[in-house]
Parts: structure tokens; C-alpha cells; sequence
């Protein structure tokens, strides 16, 4: 697909040289970015930040499904991690996705733990 966040959403964000931090610099230059052509590490910081959802969650389902580790640029496991922690209300949009969340979860325990330290090290609460 070629469109990108601006066009799907129907608003158009700041320049992303402009923006107040490099963070959401980051985000605006992903938001003028073709979806598929988003990089793991952007889509990662999408969801960190919460932005750009529920259309960023219908591209990380996907990629979660075939690897519940899929490394958004933090470390293994780091988007669902951050999903698994996420507040209620970004799942209104697709409750299906959250619905998938514990069996994504299971399965990334599951694998080695030299594969899922740092997402297994990321559950714990403090």
C-alpha cells in the first residue's frame, strides 16, 4: 500500500524538522511515509507512542502473529510488550487484537531464554 498516515487519517501533521523533539519528528516523518514502506523500528516507536492506531495496530498484528518477538527496535519482543501493558481503551477500535494478546504472549515465553530475555525481564512490575 501506498499510502500513508496522513492520507488514511485525512489530516496532515507538522514538518518534521520543525517538530519540538526528535521523537516526534520521528513519528511526523513516518506519518508522510508510505505504510508499507515502514520500518520495524517506526512502526515501534508508533506504538510506543500510541499514535497512529488502530491502522498501526492492523499492520503489527500481522507481524506479532508470525513472530510474538518481532523487534521494533528496542529489543525482542518489545511491541508486544508494549501492547501487553497498554491501556484498555487502544483496543475499542479492534477488541480482536486484544483478544489475541495472551496467546501471543504464551508463545513468546515459550521460546528460548536467550531469545526472550529482555521480553520476559520486561513483564516484571515493579
Amino acid at each position: 500500500m501506498d499510502r500513508t498516515l496522513e492520507q488514511l487519517f485525512g489530516y496532515e501533521v507538522g514538518d518534521p524538522e520543525d517538530a519540538p523533539t526528535s521523537m516526534i519528528g520521528d513519528i511526523w516523518r513516518s506519518w508522510k511515509k508510505p505504510i508499507s514502506d515502514l520500518t520495524p523500528e517506526e512502526l515501534g516507536k508508533l506504538v510506543v507512542q500510541r499514535d497512529g492506531f488502530p491502522i498501526v495496530l492492523d499492520l503489527v498484528m500481522p507481524k506479532l502473529r508470525a513472530d510474538p518477538l518481532f523487534d521494533g527496535g528496542y529489543y525482542p519482543g518489545d511491541v508486544l510488550s508494549d501492547l501487553l501493558r497498554s491501556p484498555p481503551e487502544i483496543w475499542i477500535d479492534r477488541p480482536e487484537y486484544e483478544a489475541e494478546l495472551a496467546a501471543l504472549e504464551k508463545r513468546a515465553l515459550a521460546a528460548g531464554e536467550d531469545t526472550n530475555f529482555a521480553f520476559r525481564k520486561s513483564l516484571v512490575r515493579f
